[in-house]
């Protein structure tokens, strides 16, 4: 019985001694993932950066490019506000002679 006893406390002591041992090595492997996580965050985190620097400029052309848009538009000619003036004044040019009588309209085709 005494030899008895002593197996099974050897062979709880070795069993116990494999659980140990692997709980350490699931530490340990845990250990050396976050050390590759975080040795790869600085590349993360410098492709994140030129990323936003990429968003940046493509948002900087964009208002450029709006600029340069309102510009055209306001340099461009509004026709029909033309029309609208060169009728005014032809309107205004046969209404009164200088004498102040009423031109008509036939008489200058």
């Amino acid at each position: 019985m005494a030899n008895d006893t002593k197996k099974e406390a050897a062979a709880n002591t070795v069993e116990q001694r494999l659980k140990s041992l692997y709980q350490l090595q699931t530490v340990l492997s845990e250990i050396d993932r976050i050390k590759t996580i975080r040795g790869e965050l600085p590349l993360e985190v410098k492709d994140l950066e030129d990323s936003i620097a990429g968003l940046n400029t493509r948002i900087d052309n964009y208002t450029a490019e709006i600029a340069e848009l309102d510009r055209s538009a306001a340099e461009s000619i509004d026709l029909p506000l033309l029309l609208g003036s060169l009728l005014h004044l032809l309107f205004s040019f046969l209404s009164f002679s200088p004498s102040g009588n009423l031109l008509r309209l036939g008489a200058l085709f």
